[in-house]
């Protein structure tokens, strides 16, 4: 098909054909191809063009997810798939982005491991579980939870359990419920239950049983 017209707008250039079909593409990418009004397009390129393009718009997409915060490939591909990107592309684009580096899944589980320590003040097993949900391989979660030490972990549930002390949940319950809740409430924070029995003996030393 002859192109018998373009027509740029904003980032998009609109390629008319003779047949009054329409393709519109990204400008760079029309660049990219060196189009030109007069230039005839068999149904294989036009074809290879709209794939391109599809890749591109997915891409920009991609690095504006990653402008906002870090995410794992998994997350990545299930985003543009939401966005009404085919799986192919997703699949092609997060490849590409992780050849290049833009996207790292060691690093990620590392930086999410230390945010979460820091901010959120939860256990491993909490931390593990949300890494497997976002795609993580066991190996990669394995290895860098690891690194941290029991007594990362212990100093976490301390703090934690500390604040919860103060908190009228515990306050209110009768003595003999606050154990349990306690527990309880470190448990579902993620925390192994050798963490756990440490941490309640620690806070409740000073009372009578």
């Amino acid at each position: 098909m002859q192109i018998i017209a373009l027509k740029k707008t904003g980032k998009d250039v609109h390629i008319i054909f003779e047949t009054g079909e329409e393709l519109v593409i990204r400008y760079d990418l029309f660049v990219k191809n060196g189009l030109r009004k007069g230039d005839n397009l068999d149904d294989d390129k036009i074809d290879l063009i709209n794939r391109e393009n599809k890749i591109f718009l997915a891409k920009e997409r991609a690095f504006n997810i990653l402008s906002k915060r870090n995410n794992s490939t998994v997350e990545i591909k299930r985003k543009l798939i939401q966005r009404k990107f085919d799986k192919d592309t997703a699949e092609s684009v997060v490849i590409e982005l992780a050849a290049s580096g833009f996207l790292n899944d060691e690093q990620f589980a590392k930086e999410y491991v230390e945010e979460k320590l820091k901010l959120n003040a939860v256990g491993l097993n909490k931390i593990r579980s949300e890494l497997y949900s976002k795609g993580i391989n066991k190996g990669i979660i394995e290895s860098v939870l690891s690194e941290k030490s029991d007594a990362d972990e212990y100093e976490n549930a301390i703090k934690l359990a500390a604040k919860k002390m103060n908190s009228s949940v515990i306050k209110n319950a009768e003595a003999k419920k606050r154990k349990q809740k306690l527990y309880s409430f470190l448990l579902s924070k993620g925390f192994d239950h050798t963490t756990i029995d440490m941490v309640i003996k620690k806070i409740f030393s000073g009372e009578e049983e």
